[in-house]
């Protein structure tokens, strides 16, 4: 169980710290900081899949990690905020 609970936090770290350093720390536009988003999305899905196998665990897997991604893509659609 602390394994299950340990890749959930892992993923949504991942997610949001890629779409932090890609909008904030890099600068990048909205539309590249979502491509960042969803290329690390599409990667931790393929590992996800390469580990589990492409069966019903893999597949409710990647769909999982759906809803980190979009709130991740969320996160890019906020106008920064330079001090």
């Amino acid at each position: 169980m602390s394994f299950a609970i340990t890749a959930v936090v892992v993923v949504w770290v991942f997610l949001f710290g890629a779409a932090y350093l890609a909008r904030m720390v890099g600068g990048l536009s909205k539309r590249r900081s979502a491509g960042v988003v969803v290329v690390s999305y599409l990667g931790l899905s393929a590992l996800a899949l390469a580990w589990f196998g492409l069966n019903r665990t893999g597949l409710l897997s990647v769909s999982g990690m759906l809803l980190p991604c979009v709130a991740a893509l969320g996160m890019i659609s906020y106008p920064t905020r330079r001090l």
